[in-house]
């Protein structure tokens, strides 16, 4: 459809904001009339009448077009002008972690007044007197006042969609860690890349590594001392794919949990899930060096070997986990409360 063809359907229809929320759409069209300053979608469309539209210059990730208009409708609704609510979804997009550090110029608005806000008096009023009458939902602070670690588990790609309700199982089961749900604004998944084994089916992974290089920073924002991020992507470090657990972060602040390497024999079969994902957590809380010896029910035991069958490995992620006397000795009082959280499932 043509700019001109837009124009003649939406122009004086009422509409007071048009969010063109795809790449490119704010981007000055070809014409073979150079001095027309108006060609292209937005510039037509205001052209035509539409008091505001808000498109993008060029190409943007998904996740910071998402945090852009979160937060420019968020402040629109707090009774901000357009030129205010622009300006502070630029500033959420600039602090979020994104993967292109432009992406916050990238959003234009075309207004012809940026400084009235998009709701009338009348309305603004009614909004006012409805957030009064409404009662105050107090939402529970999860770990506030909380002196020991604060665990933050960040779910990717809604792997568990009662991550809430785990976190709490767990963070009462014992007082050396609280468990919270965060939501941390990261392309995860374009920082996949291509496999690397030769002959393999291409699939994307992401390498633990790199993924915590770029996390690591933001980890105090969120008010937690470790992240545990929870994807069902394919993940593998600097020698290994497949993994389940990436746990090598110098400063132990970031940890990934993959669901893949289990996805296939899973059968949303919930009690394995999370006594898997207790197992991960566990295991990414030590911190104390892993062995190859007996018991492999160690949660601090690992292999060099992937077992390539799929059920074998299964049992063996999702086995029922107990500390080995040398790692208990390691891990002193927190073993008691690890051990509670092995238990949960």
């Amino acid at each position: 459809m043509s700019a001109e063809s837009l124009r003649q359907v939406l122009c004086h229809r009422g509409i007071r904001l048009l969010f063109l929320n795809a790449c490119e759409t704010g981007m000055v069209g070809r014409t073979e009339n150079p001095s027309d300053f108006n060609r292209g979608v937005a510039p037509k469309l205001v052209a035509g009448g539409i008091p505001v539209v808000v498109a993008n210059q060029y190409k943007v990730l998904d996740v910071s077009a998402t945090e852009f208009t979160k937060n420019f409708y968020w402040w629109l609704a707090l009774g901000s002008t357009v030129g205010d609510a622009a300006r502070e979804a630029r500033v959420a997009v600039n602090y979020a972690i994104a993967g292109e550090n432009i992406d916050w110029a990238v959003p234009v608005v075309y207004a012809r007044n940026p400084g009235r806000p998009i709701y009338t008096a009348s309305e603004t009023a009614r909004a006012v007197a409805t957030v009064r009458r409404a009662p105050l939902a107090r939402s529970p602070q999860p770990c506030k006042g909380f002196t020991g670690v604060k665990v933050g588990l960040w779910d990717v790609n809604q792997v568990l969609p009662a991550l809430d309700e785990f976190g709490i199982t767990l963070s009462r089961k014992q007082t050396e860690f609280c468990f919270r749900t965060v939501d941390v604004s990261a392309p995860l998944g374009t920082w996949r890349a291509d496999t690397r084994s030769e002959g393999a089916t291409p699939r994307g992974y992401i390498e633990g590594g790199e993924v915590a290089k770029k996390l690591r920073d933001h980890v105090a924002s969120l008010g937690v001392d470790r992240l545990i991020c929870i994807t069902s992507f394919a993940l593998a470090d600097k020698e290994s794919e497949g993994l389940a657990l990436w746990n090598q972060d110098p400063g132990m602040r970031v940890a990934i949990v993959s669901v893949e390497p289990i996805l296939s024999e899973l059968d949303s079969a919930r009690p394995l899930l999370n006594r898997f994902m207790a197992n991960m957590i566990v295991d990414a809380l030590c911190g104390a060096e892993g062995h190859k010896t007996p018991p492999a029910t160690c949660p601090n035991h690992y292999s060099d070997t992937v077992d390539s069958d799929p059920k074998a490995r299964l049992a063996y992620l999702t086995a029922q986990q107990q500390f080995c006397e040398a790692c208990r000795a390691v891990l002193g009082a927190k073993a008691a409360a690890m051990d509670r959280i092995l238990a949960a499932y």
